[in-house]
């Protein structure tokens, strides 16, 4: 049986068909799709609209541009045209002057030696008709001179011209007639022709001879042409000795001619006028003027010449033969271009709205896969919230009591044994850490916490943290600060001690000889404004080869097979760290050869702010406990024996009330056997509706809550108690949970939690934030009053002015030179506060003063001001409740604390 071959399906009716397939367009979409086509119709019309007006203008366009080019090519050869009969012309009249000389020095020249020296002249002066020599006569010598000129031409006589022809002169007191003429052939009947008898030959030789410089005539009509030929002459006086008229020199033209001669040719037509003359007879070329004037567009060019000192308006009209010479294509080949760019704009624009339309017809199939990829993100993100939670908090159980039994006295055999259990969960933790953070780095879900921090402490900070690991192995470990490294700049501090942690931990591991260098300087600014730190890890180790570095920043990767069988690890920490360094718009370098060590060298830009107003939150960030961080190769579980633990605890909670909410009971059984030693009494809850109710029936000192916790979350429980009446709801909350991100700390404060520690956590550091959330005395001290329960006033805080104990943990965590210079940077920023808050009181603004109490508290209590922390703590639960009267007493109780805490700080500053 033969099969049919099926037909191909276009890309489009395939896509198109599929989401009209799928389901029907709902009311919104048809509205859409119909909206949608009238715009296209609209959409059209409006471009083919704008496209032929375009077009029009295009033509118009390129009609100018080449009008503007045809001009610019006609004044060009206007402009030498009219140049050569400009200069034809002044050559010309300038060859009078050596025909007057000569004739002032010849006196009497007869016919001959005129000839011979005009002939040269005559030959090189274009548009010449003749030279002429006209003497003054007076009336009185009129006789004799016809007499002897007419022994050269016989039958002479002066004569004038009228309207009949020439006829004999009448009589006057003085004659201009014409007696040396050359060439004479043609020219016979001007001999013996009085020049002055014309009025504008008259006019022309009384204005030479009044300027004594050549002088044109207008217009005449010329004498020896038959027929109607228009010229002109030019007069140049010629005086004897005595400064008396002998007569002039005439040079006689014939306009026709010298144009033709000078300006003639195909591409033009000239005509002259002469300005100073009459409009009747200004007209000087063509003989007659032209039956149709000049079209006001023509193409066109004019000039006025001075010639024998009249102005002459010489105008140039371009001949259709020049027109159709250089007229071109460009507005038809602008035309052209303009509706093909029209017409493919009409085609995009139509190409848009059918797009459209299919992107309309497929939104809701797109609308509903999104939807569906926020689900399965959500899924991701919220197994991977469980996972954490389910892979930490057995974890707990394993570290917390492993760190409890090693603070007993035990035998050698069983602390050995602890030390190896102890190991075994921080180098599980370090691996689930370096998951995590890889999975939060693909999902592009991490974000950086930008805070005030010394990156001088931060480096010594996480130097201190691995000599005990450097001890162990016996190799140095020393750190190089530059001189100009900033005090204090601006980024996330806890992932640039991650960093190094891994880059010091990796170089620690691989060393077993010699030591590590820690190297720390800045380098000039960027153009943003931010400086650029360089942190170089350097170590005597073995060293790596070129094919090693090449993978080094691999995940899942290791230098060789034996790494993990010696090490552990899951290959992650320097990916990781090379990840967060990228996110700081920084990078981590490596220099490294068989035999010579290696260099890891981080390479980041901060900000640089002024340390007065960064000390607040600079003691805030450093009197925090560290995160777990994770690191490229955990360290190897060595068997080494810890010493025994000191006999009394630092923290003495005697007095206190602690309400521990958690679900699982293992954490609480830890929680309340490391609770137990600081003598506190600790009220367990299994839930957050059970932790609620406690909260509402009785005053606590402290809460620790869980985060995850059935029937009611913590963060819901700490909402709840939040918006408990005073005292209940003023409670100090510490947010205990296996979730370390940030943006897990970022929910607890939203919900109203005052500090985080993360799971899994030891005893010194659960004592130490509790201490911390409770601005709690020493062991030396009294202990609090008793607790209040459900209808029982709050008691009064009991705090001493300044504990000494809680500024030495201050001091061991961060040395003690830093320690006081954060003191003393405290105790002036405090002042400020403390008058902001004192202000904002004395107006009734309740908010501000909250907010300043809230800055307050924690750094009082870390600094060692524990009255003062606590009445701040005090005092920004009571603006939270609006309660302007306590408010006001509280505020001048902390006033009063600050003052009776500042002797013990001047003594503490002062024995520096």
């Amino acid at each position: 049986m033969r099969r049919q071959r099926p037909k191909p399906i276009s890309g489009r009716r395939s896509r198109m068909g599929t989401a009209q397939a799928g389901r029907a367009l709902t009311p919104s979409e048809t509205a859409a799709t119909f909206q949608a086509q009238n715009r296209r119709a609209l959409g059209m019309f409006v471009v083919i609209l704008v496209g032929l007006v375009a077009a029009v203008f295009a033509y118009r366009l390129g009609e100018d541009a080449q009008t503007s080019r045809i001009q610019a090519s006609f004044e060009r050869i206007a402009g030498e045209r009219i140049a050569a009969v400009e200069a034809g012309l002044l050559t010309t009249i300038g060859s009078l002057r050596p025909l007057a000389s000569f004739l002032n020095a010849a006196r009497e020249p007869g016919p001959e030696e005129f000839q011979r020296f005009v002939a040269p002249l005559l030959a090189s002066s274009p548009g010449i008709q003749a030279f002429e020599w006209v003497p003054v006569v007076e009336n009185a010598e009129r006789a004799r001179f016809e007499a002897e000129a007419a022994r050269e031409f016989p039958g002479f006589r002066i004569r004038d011209q009228n309207g009949q022809g020439m006829a004999v002169a009448a009589e006057r007191a003085r004659y201009y007639p014409v007696t040396t003429v050359e060439p004479l052939r043609g020219n016979e009947k001007i001999v013996g022709f009085d020049v002055a008898s014309d009025p504008v030959r008259r006019a022309a030789i009384e204005a030479a001879v009044a300027t004594r410089a050549p002088q044109a005539s207008g217009r005449i009509t010329l004498i020896q042409h038959a027929g109607d030929h228009n010229g002109f002459f030019v007069a140049y006086p010629v005086f004897d000795g005595s400064d008396r008229l002998r007569g002039l020199v005439l040079g006689v033209f014939c306009v026709e001619e010298a144009v033709n001669r000078l300006g003639s040719g195909a591409d033009l037509s000239l005509s002259i006028s002469d300005l100073a003359a009459d409009p009747r007879e200004a007209q000087m070329y063509p003989a007659t003027p032209r039956g149709v004037s000049r079209p006001p567009a023509a193409v066109a060019s004019s000039r006025v010449l001075s010639i024998g000192g009249r102005p002459w308006l010489v105008e140039a009209v371009a001949t259709p033969d020049f027109l159709a010479r250089e007229t071109g294509r460009l507005p038809e080949v602008l035309l052209v271009a303009w509706l093909f760019l029209a017409g493919n704009i009409a085609w995009l624009v139509d190409r848009r709205y059918a797009v459209k339309a299919e992107v309309i017809a497929r939104t809701a199939d797109m609308r509903q896969a999104r939807d569906e990829a926020r689900r399965a993100n959500r899924a991701k993100s919220d197994f991977l919230a469980a996972m954490s939670h389910e892979i930490r908090t057995p974890l707990i159980g394993v570290v917390a009591l492993a760190d409890h039994l090693l603070d007993q006295n035990l035998s050698p055999e069983h602390r050995q044994s602890l030390a190896i259990i102890a190991r075994s969960g921080e180098h599980l933790h370090r691996m689930i850490n370096d998951i995590l953070d890889f999975s939060k780095l693909e999902a592009k879900q991490l974000t950086l916490e930008i805070r005030p921090f010394n990156p001088s402490t931060a480096a010594r900070n996480v130097a201190a943290l691995m000599e005990r690991q450097a001890a162990d192995k016996g190799l140095s470990l020393d750190v190089r600060i530059a001189d100009d490294l900033p005090e204090r700049v601006a980024g996330d501090p806890a992932r640039l001690r991650q960093i190094l942690l891994n880059l010091i931990s990796n170089a620690l591991k691989f060393t077993d000889s010699g030591g590590v260098h820690i190297e720390v300087s800045a380098e000039s600014p960027q153009a943003d404004g931010r400086r650029p730190l360089v942190f170089t890890v350097r170590d005597s180790g073995p060293g790596m080869s070129e094919a090693t570095r090449a993978k080094l920043f691999t995940e899942f990767w290791q230098a060789d097979s034996s790494i993990a069988r010696r090490f552990g690890g899951t290959g992650l920490g320097l990916a990781i760290s090379r990840r967060l360094a990228k996110r700081m718009d920084g990078d981590i370098f490596v220099v490294s050869a068989p035999g010579e060590g290696s260099a890891f060298t981080l390479r980041a830009p901060f900000a640089e702010i002024p340390a007065e107003n960064a000390a607040q939150e600079l003691g805030e960030e450093r009197s925090a406990a560290p995160p777990i961080l994770s690191n490229d190769l955990p360290a190897p579980i060595r068997l080494v024996i810890p010493p025994p633990a000191p006999d009394a605890d630092q923290h003495d909670f005697s007095g206190r009330s602690i309400l521990l909410a958690e679900d699982n009971p293992t954490n609480r059984a830890i929680a309340q056997t490391i609770l137990a030693r600081t003598g506190a009494r600790v009220v367990e809850a299994s839930d957050g509706a059970e932790a609620l109710a406690k909260a509402s029936c009785e005053r606590f000192d402290l809460i620790l809550m869980d985060v995850h916790m059935p029937n009611m979350t913590g963060l819901e429980a700490a909402r709840a108690i939040r918006a408990l009446p005073a005292p209940f709801g003023d409670t100090p909350i510490v947010a205990l949970t296996a979730s370390a991100f940030q943006e897990d700390r970022n929910l607890c404060a939203a919900a109203g939690m005052d500090d985080f520690l993360a799971k899994p956590y030891r005893g010194g550091p659960l004592r130490d934030v509790a201490a911390r959330a409770m601005a709690a005395e020493p062991a030396s001290a009294s202990a609090r009053g008793s607790t209040p329960v459900c209808g029982e006033p709050a008691a009064q805080v009991g705090a001493p002015a300044f504990a000494y104990d809680s500024f030495a943990l201050l001091g061991a965590e961060v040395g003690p030179e830093d320690a006081r210079d954060l003191l003393r940077d405290f105790m002036t920023d405090a002042s400020a506060r403390l008058e902001i808050i004192e202000a904002e009181l004395r107006k009734g603004e309740l908010g501000v003063s909250g907010r300043e109490a809230h800055a307050l508290k924690s750094s009082a209590a870390t600094m060692g001001l524990a009255r003062l922390a606590a009445i701040a703590r005090e005092l920004e639960a009571a603006a939270r409740r609006e309660d302007g009267a306590s408010a006001e007493t509280l505020g001048q109780a902390a006033r009063a604390a600050f003052d009776e805490a500042r002797p013990h700080v001047d003594e503490i500053l002062s024995a520096a």
